[in-house]
């Protein structure tokens, strides 16, 4: 039985459920208008009507070669839709007593039809058209009632009418299997498919997950590198800015040892050895706590605020550039007053190295004056020098690095430190101020939070 289904209906290749479907209904539309033919050869009834069925039969075996050649349920739904509606009702109205007949059960059957088979769009012209051929066979009835055909007796009428119910009901049954089917079929697939797509996006949502995580991570890991290349940087212009000053100053001492024993003045050639020997210990200690600072600071610039005093701070400093500022006759007067300040000590005495050292770097034959003073709650001290000075536009460029300005003797610089300065006084939350007249020289100011308990709890 399958089998002759199967081969019926047509193969699943070829043809979707909905188009199986109404092969097979076609078929036993077919057979059962053969059957009706058979019965009504029984009633006393012309022949014109007797044949009707065989007609019928007749439509339904050219639309179901129709329907199983076409690969097109579209073509083939609307073939059925208007060849039933403008040719098989009419034709069932004449013969079947008209509005008093069985052939409402019949339209019934085609409107079932038409919202099992057709699609949205369709189905509104499918009814309109019905509507209308219905309408128009009222009308026939009403004005040429001798065209239609009334059964002689009553036991034809009704043998008819239970053909037409039998008929109406066996096919309605078999559209509503296609409908069943059809949907229970298209519903299976949509929550295969919904099951597929939330799978796939959950796959989605975890991949994107990680691929966010090693975005992430590979930012992270940039930003270290760009942050560990920027604090080398900064370390290799802080150890080279910082050592350069005292060793010219050690090479200038050796210099002057070499003259002074070449001329055979002991007396010069021992003081100036004292002088190394002084100079070579300081830079010693300076090498020694740069190394240790970039230990500390290995991962980036690090901010350690703690209670300083800036005349400490400044006379560590000043003992490195003593002898420097001594080869270029030049007098550093240090007028600090006690002084507490919250920063980074390591950081501090950078900052006091760097303003000093360029003070000596463009000062000769002169003075370098560093005072202090008490504002609010902040600390201003004063790096100020009598040595060449600026112009407005070396002043407006000063923190760039390409404009390098030799000093006195010809010193070369980095062209970083005041940058460097200035980053380290902002991080230890104080500003830094520079006034200049060329010829005439310049001066450095700085801010720094004085100490206070509150703020030592805070850090």
């Amino acid at each position: 039985m399958k089998n002759i289904l199967a081969a019926i209906s047509g193969s699943k290749e070829h043809y979707n459920i909905m188009h199986r479907t109404l092969n097979i209904v076609l078929a036993v539309a077919v057979l059962m208008s053969f059957i009706s033919f058979i019965l009504i050869s029984f009633l006393k009834i012309p022949d014109k009507i007797r044949f009707l069925p065989i007609i019928a039969a007749s439509f339904f075996t050219i639309a179901y070669f129709i329907s199983y050649k076409s690969k097109s349920f579209v073509k083939v739904v609307t073939f059925l839709a208007f060849s039933t509606i403008l040719f098989l009702i009419p034709l069932s109205w004449i013969s079947n007593e008209g509005s008093s007949g069985g052939t409402h059960y019949f339209i019934f059957l085609i409107c079932i039809a038409i919202y099992t088979l057709a699609s949205k769009k369709n189905r509104v012209w499918y009814i309109g058209l019905l509507l209308l051929v219905v309408f128009g066979l009222f009308y026939f009835e009403v004005k040429f009632p001798n065209y239609i055909y009334y059964y002689p007796d009553l036991s034809s009428k009704y043998f008819i009418f239970s053909i037409y119910v039998t008929f109406s009901m066996i096919i309605s049954v078999f559209f509503l299997d296609i409908y069943y089917k059809y949907y229970l079929t298209v519903n299976r697939e949509l929550k295969y498919k919904n099951k597929e797509l939330k799978m796939a996006k959950e796959q989605i949502y975890e991949q994107k997950e990680k691929i966010e995580l090693q975005y992430q991570q590979l930012k992270e890991k940039a930003d270290e590198l760009k942050i560990a290349n920027e604090t080398k940087d900064k370390f290799y212009s802080i150890i080279a800015h910082d050592l350069k000053s005292p060793f010219n100053t050690i090479i200038n001492f050796t210099q002057l040892i070499q003259e002074y024993a070449q001329k055979g003045d002991y007396e010069s050639f021992k003081q100036y050895l004292c002088f190394l020997s002084d100079s070579s210990e300081q830079v010693y200690s300076l090498l020694l706590n740069l190394l240790e600072w970039s230990k500390i600071q290995s991962k980036g610039i690090n901010y350690y605020p703690e209670k300083v005093d800036v005349q400490i701070c400044l006379s560590s400093v000043l003992k490195i550039f003593q002898y420097t500022a001594l080869s270029k006759n030049i007098s550093i007067i240090n007028q600090l007053h006690d002084c507490l300040v919250f920063a980074d000590k390591n950081m501090l005495e950078t900052i006091f190295r760097n303003l000093v050292s360029n003070s000596i770097k463009f000062t000769k034959d002169a003075k370098i004056y560093i005072s202090n003073e008490k504002k609010n709650t902040y600390c201003v001290i004063r790096i100020k020098d009598e040595g060449i000075g600026m112009d407005e536009k070396e002043l407006e460029n000063i923190f760039d690095p390409k404009n390098v300005k030799r000093g006195t003797n010809g010193e070369k610089g980095s062209g970083l430190g005041l940058s460097l300065v200035k980053e380290f006084i902002k991080i230890n939350k104080g500003e830094l101020f520079i006034e200049s007249k060329k010829g005439k020289g310049s001066s450095f100011s700085f801010t720094l939070p004085l100490y206070t308990e509150k703020s030592f709890n805070k850090s």
